[in-house]
């Protein structure tokens, strides 16, 4: 079972340092590779529901919080030695905290 670490505090996914997210998505992008599924907790809750609003159990459910399953990890970054037909093969990954407000690099990738 794989264990995704998450240092994005401020992610809607992140429980506790990690991902409650059913299925997350990394890619790559001339900066490096970055988890492509982070979404700020606090823009999602304000445009959904207006500043302020809380999550209720439907989002919660949503995104898997109320499992204690990992994510399934998709990867589209070919080069990196743990991909395997599109799907990260690492025991571990290890997400950064955001540095711009929107990327946060995967610091597990290694390439082939």
């Amino acid at each position: 079972m794989q264990t995704l670490y998450c240092r994005a505090e401020d992610c809607m996914h992140n429980q506790g340092g990690h991902c409650r997210a059913n299925v997350i998505q990394i890619s790559n992008a001339a900066q490096g590779t970055f988890c492509d599924s982070y979404v700020k907790s606090d823009a999602f809750v304000a445009g959904a529901h207006g500043a302020g609003a809380q999550f209720t159990g439907v989002a919660d459910t949503e995104f898997g919080q109320d499992t204690d399953e990992t994510p399934r990890i998709a990867c589209n970054v070919t080069q990196c030695a743990y991909n395997n037909a599109l799907h990260c093969r690492a025991a571990g990954v290890n997400i950064g905290e955001p540095h711009d407000g929107v990327t946060c690099h995967c610091h597990t990738y290694r390439s082939k």
